[in-house]
């Protein structure tokens, strides 16, 4: 792993059985795990992904659920037997639990699809009892994400019609139609079917962004954003800032930059670094890697998710006449169109 220091690796701390080791690469050790999928909520870049169960098959079973009537999704935790979703489950009729390892380890996913079926969603409390400490910790971290989540969008229900053909629903009643449209929104996001059309297949399904951010970006795309302003502790996700004159286009940080936020372009004479906010996973590695120093950072507005690529710095650029090496003009160099290398390399013979 290069640049550990970048990564305070809270799946560390908070794996309760240290089932995990970062050395040269992450392992973790089967006979330590309990599939308690804390590490899954714990990485705010994606590393780990929850197999059993997966993130799919729990959309599944609240797609399942709401077509089956319930409109009651109440999320629950199999380490205290899921006790919280069986007895209200018992007492009231029209609700369905979705049991989990752990509810520290409950994605912002999971709960937002339900409310975009139109479903009330109850997230059981954690267990006064429970032994699991570490589980405590994530459960926090899991609600404040949540919450961050669900108050920068204004909240309305899936529109079929935007993911299927107005043609094939025609006749179809309002839950039936709600409902296909959830089914079409859910093979986005698990990749169940290849996108469709040349739209489908836009940046958003880059296989280096983490599914779960893939997902969210899935399912907030056409809602009205609420201006929420949240720093990288509250949720893993960062604006960033370059300064122009420092800046040389060298395309470290676009190279380096494991979620593909971060993009280089040239047209033209004109080269920029482009940014997708909605991307980053606010691990810093563009701002430790720039040989210049010029990247800077500040709290993203979480509501901007969907934002789109902004443009962060664009300049002339200029191919050496010695090498042909691509360099942003500066100095005794420009008026020469010489590379800072090939003119050194001139001075040192002259």
């Amino acid at each position: 792993m290069a640049k550990k220091a970048s990564c305070s690796a809270p799946c560390l701390a908070l794996c309760p059985l240290k089932a995990i080791t970062i050395d040269d690469s992450i392992s973790i050790d089967s006979s330590k795990c309990i599939s308690c999928n804390l590490c899954t909520i714990s990485c705010p870049h994606g590393v780990f992904n929850a197999k059993i169960p997966s993130d799919g098959g729990l959309c599944e079973s609240i797609l399942a659920a709401r077509k089956n009537g319930k409109e009651v999704i109440r999320f629950a935790c199999d380490r205290c037997g899921g006790r919280y979703g069986k007895v209200r489950r018992k007492r009231m009729m029209g609700e369905e639990a979705i049991v989990l390892p752990c509810l520290g380890s409950l994605p912002e996913t999971l709960p937002f699809y339900a409310m975009r079926l139109e479903c009330e969603v109850v997230i059981d409390p954690c267990a006064e009892d429970c032994g699991l400490s570490e589980g405590r910790k994530c459960y926090e971290l899991a609600m404040k994400r949540w919450n961050n989540i669900r108050e920068s969008f204004v909240m309305r229900p899936i529109d079929a019609s935007e993911e299927t053909s107005r043609e094939r629903n025609v006749g179809l009643e309002r839950r039936d139609f709600l409902l296909s449209g959830g089914e079409e929104i859910m093979k986005l996001m698990f990749d169940l079917e290849e996108p469709r059309g040349g739209e489908r297949a836009s940046s958003v399904y880059r296989r280096s962004l983490p599914p779960r951010r893939r997902e969210l970006l899935i399912l907030t795309q056409g809602l009205e954003p609420r201006s929420r302003n949240v720093t990288s502790e509250d949720y893993p996700i960062l604006d960033l800032q370059v300064s122009r004159e420092p800046c040389n286009l060298c395309e470290v940080c676009s190279k380096l930059c494991p979620s593909g936020a971060l993009r280089y372009s040239e047209g033209g004479d004109m080269g920029s670094i482009a940014f997708t906010g909605g991307k980053c996973t606010g691990c810093r590695l563009c701002i430790e890697a720039c040989p210049k120093g010029c990247i800077s950072s500040s709290d993203a507005d979480l509501g901007a998710l969907n934002s789109g690529e902004k443009i962060l710095v664009e300049r002339q650029i200029y191919r050496c006449r010695s090498c042909d090496f691509r360099f942003v003009r500066d100095g005794s160099s420009a008026a020469q169109n010489l590379c800072p290398l090939c003119e050194k390399k001139r001075n040192l013979v002259a």
